[in-house]
């Protein structure tokens, strides 16, 4: 936060977009919920990790590679289906 606060302005804005601020201040509370519920996650080769400082619960941010994405299904070209239409149904009056 004192980071956000001093230094870096975008991040604070950034902050400020989620549903943490109260009284025009940043709840410390409300944010360290967020990063706990959006722990682990990867976004732009980004991720929250927790941390400890001082004993108490920290965040910090780590540059990593997104997990390969499975490989797409061998091609099969589409089967084409003849329909033949039923015989039809002749009505005979005796």
């Amino acid at each position: 936060m004192e980071t956000a606060l001093s230094n870096h302005s975008n991040l604070l804005d950034a902050m400020r977009e989620f549903p943490v601020e109260e009284h025009g201040e940043i709840n410390r509370s409300k944010l360290g919920w967020l990063l706990k519920k959006n722990a682990n996650r990867i976004g732009g080769g980004l991720e929250f990790r927790q941390a400890e400082a001082d004993g108490r619960t920290a965040w910090r941010v780590v540059a990593v590679k997104s997990p390969p994405l499975p490989p797409s299904p061998p091609f099969t070209p589409p089967v084409e289906k003849t329909v033949t239409p039923a015989a039809a149904e002749v009505e005979v009056e005796m």
